[in-house]
């Protein structure tokens, strides 16, 4: 059962990595053709400033969970245990704080997303629909959530792993 999940586990996070490369070579792609026909062929894509708008603000929040998993995102140290029981503390109090700040960006993502969805605001040229973009990134958002929560049980497991460790030595 359980290499059952990490086999889910791997599929569905090559899957989400695949996803946010797409994203990203969207924008690229995008970008280059427009301004290589806008200097070249002087024909600029119609509405590509709304749609890299759009694909960067999903790239904006599309990596945050991963990042936030792995903990390889940007962090200060000020203080830094080491060892025992402060260290765990510590990274405990770090990830409690961090999911419960991915929770509240969450939340006012999803509040603003549904002020865009009454007022039915739309990109300037365009007119995608924001509200969709801004709930997606909300849903990413509580997912950072998740894994700042994940991280936490994590730590609570691997603690137990050295207690049993410490009293059976």
């Amino acid at each position: 059962m359980a290499a059952w999940i990490k086999t889910l586990a791997r599929s569905s996070g090559s899957l989400y990595q695949a996803v946010g490369a797409f994203l990203m070579l969207s924008i690229a792609g995008l970008m280059s053709v427009d301004v290589m026909g806008r200097y070249f062929l002087n024909m600029p894509i119609n509405g590509s400033y709304d749609m890299i708008e759009a694909l960067m603000a999903l790239c904006a929040f599309w990596f945050m969970p991963q990042l936030s998993r792995h903990k390889q995102h940007i962090s200060v140290t000020l203080f830094r245990a080491r060892t025992g029981w402060i260290a765990r503390l510590q990274t405990v109090l770090i990830e409690l704080l961090s999911c419960g700040g991915a929770l509240l960006m969450s939340w006012c993502l999803f509040v603003i997303a549904g002020e865009y969805n009454d007022m039915q605001e739309a990109s300037m040229v365009l007119g995608l629909p924001k509200a969709p973009i801004v709930y997606t990134c909300a849903g990413v958002s509580a997912l950072m959530a998740l894994a700042h929560l994940t991280n936490v049980l994590i730590s609570a497991v691997q603690h137990g792993k050295e207690s049993q460790q410490e009293i059976a030595s």
